[in-house]
């Protein structure tokens, strides 16, 4: 679980942040600044019956209270 710190946008486009950079308290791994890393968003591409779909999106799940009893 982390906190996030900034969110990254274009200039041009205020649609889909470029990244959202997120700060996690136990992240030993590769790092942009303290333990800060860039979630960026993922896309996919499927061919259904009905025909071509595309997806984009940011892997986040919202949490505004976690205690030892609901996390």
């Amino acid at each position: 679980m982390g906190t996030v710190e900034a969110i990254c946008y274009k200039e041009t486009t205020l649609h889909l942040p470029v990244a959202v950079m997120e700060r996690f308290d136990h992240y030993t791994g590769p790092t942009v600044h303290d333990r800060t890393v860039p979630i960026t968003p993922v896309g996919r591409n499927w061919s259904p019956s009905s025909g071509q779909c595309s997806g984009l999106q940011l892997s986040l799940k919202l949490a505004w209270a976690v205690n030892i009893y609901k996390s």
